[in-house]
This record gives C-alpha cells, sequence and structure tokens, in this order.
C-alpha cells in the first residue's frame, strides 16, 4: 500500500510540475536530497526508488527540470543520489570496499576500458556531443549493480522486492488504462 501510495504522490506532483515548470527544478532536487538521505539510512531505500520510477517513468522523465539547457530527469537524480550513498557506504567499512574490488575488478576495468574506448572513437567520429552523453549515460546503469548487489546480498530482501515491482507494474496498468479511456473515449 505504501508503494502505492508513492506512486500516486508521484503521479500527482509530476501531473501538477506540468502547470508550474518554474517549480520542477525546486521539487527535482527536494526529492534527490531525499532519496540520497533514505539512501544513507538504508541503502535498500535508494533501490526501491529506482525501481518504482525505472517501471513507472516514462522514459526517465516522470519529473524533469532544464539546468543551463540541458535536461536533468528524476531517473539521472535518483542514479546520482544512489551511487553517491553507496560510495560513502563503501567508504564506511574499509572490509566492504576490498570485498567489492576482489569480486569484481576485472570486470569493471574491462567495463570502464570499453566504455572510454566506445566514446573515444564517437567523438573521433564527430557524432554530436548530447548523442553521445546519452550514451554514456546509458552504459553508466551498469552502475546500478553494486549497490544492488550489496543491497541483495547484506540484506535478502526479495519478498519486499516483489513487493514493490508488482504494485509498481499494477500502477503502471491502471495508469495506462485511464489513459487508454481517456484518449479514446470520443
Amino acid at each position: 500500500r505504501l508503494t502505492l501510495l508513492i506512486i500516486l504522490a508521484l503521479e500527482l506532483l509530476s501531473f501538477t510540475l506540468f502547470w508550474l515548470p518554474a517549480a520542477k527544478a525546486i521539487a527535482l532536487l527536494i526529492l534527490a536530497t531525499l532519496i540520497f538521505v533514505l539512501s544513507l539510512i538504508n541503502l535498500k531505500y535508494g533501490i526501491w526508488a529506482s525501481i518504482i520510477e525505472l517501471i513507472i517513468g516514462s522514459k526517465g522523465y516522470l519529473l524533469a527540470a532544464q539546468v543551463n539547457g540541458f535536461t536533468v530527469s528524476l531517473r539521472m537524480a535518483i542514479f546520482c543520489a544512489v551511487l553517491l550513498a553507496t560510495l560513502i557506504y563503501l567508504l564506511r567499512s574499509v572490509e566492504r570496499f576490498k570485498m567489492l574490488k576482489t569480486l569484481a575488478a576485472p570486470m569493471w576495468i574491462t567495463f570502464f576500458v570499453v566504455l572510454c574506448w566506445g566514446i573515444g572513437f564517437a567523438f573521433w567520429r564527430g557524432l554530436n556531443s548530447i548523442l553521445i552523453f546519452q550514451d554514456f549515460n546509458a552504459y553508466l546503469y551498469f552502475l546500478y549493480l553494486i549497490p544492488f548487489t550489496i543491497v541483495f546480498k547484506e540484506q535478502k530482501p526479495f519478498t519486499e522486492f516483489w513487493n514493490i515491482f508488482a504494485a509498481s507494474i499494477f500502477a503502471l496498468c491502471v495508469k495506462t488504462l485511464i489513459l487508454l479511456f481517456a484518449f479514446s473515449a470520443n
């Protein structure tokens, strides 16, 4: 129930801010800060926020604000908040950081080498820098594997995960049916 209430609040906030574009940046900053603080309390809260937004978040632009001509979405803000909280979580304990480093070092080094090669090649080919950033941003979402691994290895919250997943899918279905009815009725 709490997940459905959060989703309803997000949808209402998104709809309201559509009519108040000046408040989008402030709302985005407040939500990102809230998610960051909750992630510091328990990393799984940030993971849950990211899962909810990934499922219901219309290509990542459920809530977005223009900052210096660049669109910053709620998805990007959640991503940054969760990864910053993950970094702080790892730095609090040397053992956690060492464990993560030994488990996945070759995989991450290979990933970043290939990613840097792709970015360099794209610039060399003269591709649009905004498109390069969007592709780079998409590949950075693999970094979510770090907090997901930490949360699922240490806390094993499988029941909570499936409840949040199901509630998000249900909310998306209800929203789709409402929109279908609203736009198909004469």
